[in-house]
């Protein structure tokens, strides 16, 4: 049997667009684990010729060789060197929606008498509609390991007819009203290592840099340690695939992965996607002090998916960073208790979050702190209390992102019922965080996003805590990763002006003014920031002639990324 994977990339439909034209700024490309884990329950099956992947998360990034979705879709499928039996998708964000819908056309044109199944989390919640309306065989909803293993085992038996019998599995022929199941869970401890040499390691470990200050030279590579969480917070929709009770691959399982990874690949900085990896103190302690153990040079850590306040501990904290943790990524969301508590269902201890931060910066950890903005239910005066209190933790960032509805969610319920949203693939595709599109009866969509970005520039730039206190060089660090990618980005030229003044560099000072005055003149985005932001740039004087082209917006709803590192659950940071 020959088995072709397809993994997308996870950007929405127009910034895919815009990477056939230029490479994307920043972009990331981050190893599939659902394909890795699946390929690696199916590896050692016997009948198995072949099992590729077509990877067209990776490839995007020489986009501008390929010019259009056509070419790309086609000239990566002309590598294939075999007739796949079974093509599998993997959708895991609803923003990679519009790219499967384009790819499955053409893939089912090339190869009409190949089987098709799709999996992950966006998959699991329209299952029926990818069913309905597209070419699509079969979707294999929840974790697969466990049913994809017995799904392809039927195929090569020739029993076809019991695929659906499989828990979890469906095809376009089910007409039952009955609630739809998840497949059945693994005993993760069980599971063989994920097959990593699928994919071009290579390319992926240096293609996702972790680091948000320092510049570290550390390879890295994904891994998840646990699946499953236990809360219930409305605008996640992890646990439609992992579930809400905690499961755990134990420290032996990822101590042999973490070391596979380092010997055969180089990889020294791990990237933990769990949802929830501190939620057992004891068990955490165990899991690092393993980790710690295995004697890798100059280890890195990254909890991706931000560490949850209400979990950690001084312990803990310690622990982290004696294992190299980059960055403390802290879920907060809201500073608003009420909103926490009662309207995103996160329950976050607001009171131990400057506690927290201190102890993190003692141990000489940055921190950046996570808030998403209106929910319905949210008034305008909740949002100016969660933006006064994220002025107030003294973290060394915050993001600012307006709520996204994802399909699956309490809240996506909650919006269509609304009729904030319609269930609509053009919904789906614009689930990545940054600007809003629509009105809530709280706030416009055009005041939530200048409320938002405003709190971005005042806390995170003019404000900033690092430059209140006088640590200009490591303030500097952060608006010069900015600068870089952004060159428009004026307001990270001031502040890197007045560090280079707080550092008595004079040389340095003039030669941002004079970048400066350059680029308000040459870049109409940097025209249009300075005009908004100008009061915040009293050194600056520039008279902008004629009126200012309001098309060229500086905010871009698009992957953004404080210095390439911060994207989570489809999360975009808005710089």
């Amino acid at each position: 049997m020959n088995i072709l994977f397809v993994n997308f990339p996870t950007l929405s439909p127009e910034n895919v667009q815009v990477c056939f034209t230029k490479k994307p700024t920043p972009y990331m490309a981050q190893i599939p684990l659902g394909i890795v884990h699946l390929a690696g329950a199916i590896k050692n099956l016997e009948f198995i010729e072949n099992i590729e992947c077509l990877d067209y998360c990776l490839e995007l990034e020489n986009g501008p060789n390929y010019g259009n979705y056509q070419n790309f879709i086609d000239r990566l499928a002309d590598e294939i060197m075999f007739e796949p039996d079974l093509i599998a998708y993997s959708i895991n964000f609803s923003t990679q929606h519009d790219f499967f819908v384009r790819t499955e056309k053409r893939l089912f044109k090339r190869w009409p008498n190949s089987t098709s199944v799709a999996g992950g989390t966006h998959a699991t919640n329209v299952t029926l509609e990818l069913l309905g309306t597209t070419n699509l065989d079969y979707v294999i909803r929840g974790e697969a390991e466990l049913s994809f293993v017995q799904f392809i085992n039927n195929i090569q038996a020739g029993k076809v007819d019991k695929l659906c019998d499989i828990q979890g599995v469906y095809s376009k022929f089910h007409n039952s009203l009955e609630p739809l199941k998840i497949s059945e869970y693994a005993d993760l401890p069980d599971l063989p290592l994920p097959n990593w040499h699928l994919f071009d390691m290579e390319r992926y470990k240096k293609s996702i840099s972790e680091t948000f200050l320092y510049g570290s030279e550390r390879y890295s590579c994904s891994i998840m340690t646990s699946r499953g969480c236990p809360f219930h917070c409305t605008f996640c929709s992890s646990f439609t695939l992992h579930g809400r009770k905690m499961r755990y691959f134990g420290a032996e399982w990822v101590t042999k992965m973490v070391t596979q990874l380092n010997e055969e690949y180089g990889i020294n900085e791990f990237v933990i996607q769990d949802d929830m990896f501190t939620v057992h103190t004891e068990r955490t302690l165990e899991m690092l002090s393993a980790l710690q153990g295995l004697g890798i040079p100059d280890i890195g850590l990254s909890v991706k998916n931000a560490l949850s306040v209400n979990t950690l501990n001084e312990p803990v904290v310690d622990a982290l960073a004696s294992t190299g943790l980059e960055t403390a990524y802290l879920a907060i969301e809201s500073g608003s208790q009420h909103v926490n508590n009662n309207i995103i269902k996160k329950r976050v201890n607001l009171k131990r979050v400057p506690d927290i931060i201190k102890m993190f910066r003692e141990r000489d950890v940055p921190t950046v702190c996570f808030f998403i903005m209106g929910f319905p239910g949210e008034t305008k005066e909740m949002i100016a209390e969660s933006i006064s209190y994220a002025e107030s933790i003294c973290s060394d960032w915050c993001t600012f992102n307006a709520v996204k509805p994802l399909v699956g969610t309490p809240l996506y319920d909650e919006m269509l019922s609304e009729g904030y949203i319609d269930h609509t693939p053009e919904q789906w595709n614009q689930t990545a965080y940054g600007l809003r599109e629509f009105d809530t009866k709280e706030i416009s969509a055009e005041e939530l996003n200048d409320i938002l970005y405003e709190a971005n520039i005042r806390i995170n730039f003019i404000q900033n805590y690092n430059v209140k206190i006088g640590n200009y060089s490591k303030a500097a660090k952060m608006f010069k990763s900015i600068s870089d990618q952004y060159q428009y980005h004026v307001v990270a030229l001031y502040m890197l002006y007045i560090c280079s003044k707080g550092l008595g560099n004079a040389d340095a000072s003039m030669n941002y003014l004079r970048q400066i005055y350059s680029t308000i003149d040459s870049d109409p985005r940097a025209a249009n920031m300075y005009a908004k932001y100008r009061e915040h740039m009293p050194d600056i004087t520039v008279e902008i002639k004629g009126s200012i082209d309001t098309s060229s917006d500086f905010r871009s709803n698009s992957s953004t990324k404080i210095a390439q590192n911060l994207e989570l659950k489809e999360q975009v940071i808005e710089i």
